[in-house]
């Protein structure tokens, strides 16, 4: 089995890997990212659908674990991805 999954910047693999002794797991770096843009970005208040809709469009340059992404106009989401495989119960690149 391939699996695609994100690429973690070299600064979140080394702050993780010194926190926890080990390389980040799967999801470590989008829940790293969501609680960032959340904490630091979203305004006081804003909590209602149509403002949380309003905010996640408005992110076009997130500079954050998985690199730097945004939302396209379409409301995609696109950030890098890397083709691994499982060994041994834990990730491998290819």
């Amino acid at each position: 089995m391939i699996y695609a999954g994100p690429v973690f910047t070299d600064s979140f693999v080394q702050k993780f890997s010194d926190r926890y002794k080990e390389y980040p797991e799967f999801a470590s770096g989008n829940a790293y990212d969501i609680i960032q843009i959340y904490a630091r970005d979203l305004p006081a208040g804003a909590c209602t659908a149509e403002a949380m809709r309003t905010f996640i469009a408005g992110i076009k340059e997130f500079h954050g674990a998985l690199g730097t992404y945004g939302v396209t106009d379409g409301n995609d989401f696109r950030f890098p991805v890397q083709p691994k495989t499982i060994q041994g119960g834990k990730f491998k690149f290819l």
